[in-house]
């Protein structure tokens, strides 16, 4: 809500292929022959840019690399290009911190300030868990500040770099009443990892991770250092209209607790047998990481550092990352024996295989028939305009939901593209389905600056900036539209 980047990176831009339901219980070599010809099918359609395993009972069946590491010099990804991760790091994280629990070094219940006594702020730090913080539900918020986004990432680089961009903040909530995804959080948790241990985050989970688990090509890459076989993420965001860019100056120069590390989908395999081998932790304590603690979607429940998902009686857990040009997905099938990893290089890239591949191993999902509504309803606004697009998710709103997140991403890439009407009408879609969210509001007002109708934008930021008074940006925006009057 701070500026049309912040708004736009928590989710990345949708391109779904529309595909028809498939029986799912097949057999390891039908699973293989479907995918293969999919995936062939998108990398035609130059639709998919990164690497795809496989595995069945911990051993791959299928991996493939597809698309370009580096575009300016026609240099192809392969099954050993390293990716950046996005949040799936907070897996790694994770296990971390409940390695130090197993040992009797943290409690889960303990609160920050026990174990690191000097933390800066001393009230919040006396009132938030280890598990809160593990599970989303401390009331912390991102680091993602506009201070960051304005501030050279070359200044951020160690963990204590980060903690004056969010040390200071009131809390979301009371810790443990709802649950809010906090990068910030996961941050505090590599801090207390430091203090606790002596070295650093970094150290430390390549020594009791990386190296147990046999993981030769993860690690936290500085993007300034030279290193060898790394893929560049390519985004249309913020683009000029029918060209792609690099995210080289979008992201942090080094990864961290709460993402932006690197690997690649044979690395992501071998943490995931180390951990379901109960060789990272103990079998009880295995179990504890990829239980569900939190609700936070019908069928979906976040552990710790891992989401807990339920499709069709099917367990799925693992975790996902995403941010302009950065795209993964670790999947672990528990009773099926599969494991899918999928690390892309471009916007939003793990989804189209991912859904094709869910839908093989589990049948139709929800997050299947929501993309599909979605794309459908999205396009319509897109041809026919807002009237035709309401009209058309009344009829099939029953199917599932469309997220405020992704139509809002939708939106920002029409505007990126020129098509300032078709963004106007998928953000008015946004306020009629989401007329309580503040931040419907606020992206409708940046697409009727863009479009010329100042007295809409206005009334767009006052209910904007109604529903949340701290709406910075409604706040700079009305005072720009009033002045110029």
């Amino acid at each position: 809500m701070k500026c049309l980047f912040i708004k736009s990176v928590l989710v990345l831009l949708l391109g779904v292929v529309l595909f028809s339901g498939i029986a799912h219980a097949l057999n390891e070599k039908e699973v293989v022959e479907k995918t293969t010809a999919f995936l062939e099918k998108l990398h035609s359609q130059d639709k998919f840019s990164g690497a795809v395993l496989i595995a069945k009972d911990s051993i791959p069946i299928f991996k493939k690399a597809y698309g370009y590491a580096n575009r300016s010099f026609n240099v192809p990804n392969q099954i050993d290009t390293k990716f950046n991760l996005g949040s799936m790091n907070k897996m790694f994280t994770a296990v971390a911190i409940l390695q130090l629990v197993e040992k009797g070094t943290l409690i889960l219940d303990g609160k920050i300030i026990d174990f690191v006594p000097d933390y800066p702020n001393k009230d919040l730090a006396s009132r938030v868990t280890i598990h809160q913080l593990l599970t989303h539900t401390s009331g912390l918020g991102s680091y993602w500040t506009e201070e960051f986004m304005t501030t050279s990432k070359d200044l951020f680089r160690e963990i204590e770099d980060y903690l004056p961009l969010f040390v200071n903040d009131s809390l979301l909530f009371e810790p443990g009443s709802q649950y809010s995804y906090s990068n910030a959080g996961f941050m505090v948790l590599g801090y207390i990892i430091e203090k606790v241990t002596g070295q650093s985050y970094f150290n430390y989970v390549r020594e009791n991770i990386y190296k147990p688990a046999g993981m030769i090509n993860t690690d936290a890459y500085e993007n300034d250092y030279v290193v060898p076989n790394v893929a560049i993420g390519y985004t249309t965001f913020q683009a000029r209209p029918g060209e792609i860019k690099n995210n080289v100056f979008m992201h942090v120069v080094k990864g961290g607790p709460a993402g932006g590390g690197y690997s690649t989908v044979e690395d992501l395999l071998m943490f995931r047998n180390a951990l379901m081998n109960n060789r990272l932790l103990s079998q009880p304590y295995t179990t504890m990481a990829l239980s569900g603690k939190v609700k936070t979607d019908p069928n979906v429940m976040y552990a710790y550092g891992f989401r807990d998902r339920v499709e069709n009686g099917h367990h799925i857990v693992g975790h996902t990352g995403g941010f302009p040009g950065i795209s993964g997905y670790l999947g672990i099938f528990p009773d099926l024996g599969y494991t899918v990893a999928v690390l892309s290089n471009v916007d939003n890239g793990y989804s189209e295989p991912v859904l094709f591949i869910e839908e093989l191993l589990v049948g139709e999902t929800q997050r299947t028939k929501n993309r599909k509504l979605t794309e459908m309803v999205l396009a319509e606004a897109i041809t026919n305009g807002y009237e035709a697009a309401v009209e058309l998710y009344q009829k099939n709103k029953e199917m599932g939901v469309i997220g405020e997140r992704t139509a809002n991403a939708r939106g920002y890439e029409l505007l990126g593209q020129g098509k300032v009407r078709e963004a106007v009408d998928v953000f008015r879609l946004n306020v009629y389905l989401y007329p309580e969210s503040a931040n419907t509001y606020d992206s409708l007002g940046d697409a009727y600056i863009l479009a010329g109708d100042t007295e809409l934008a206005i009334k767009s930021y006052e209910k904007s900036l109604a529903l949340d008074p701290t709406n910075k940006n409604a706040v700079e925006k009305l005072k720009q539209l009033k002045g110029n009057r």
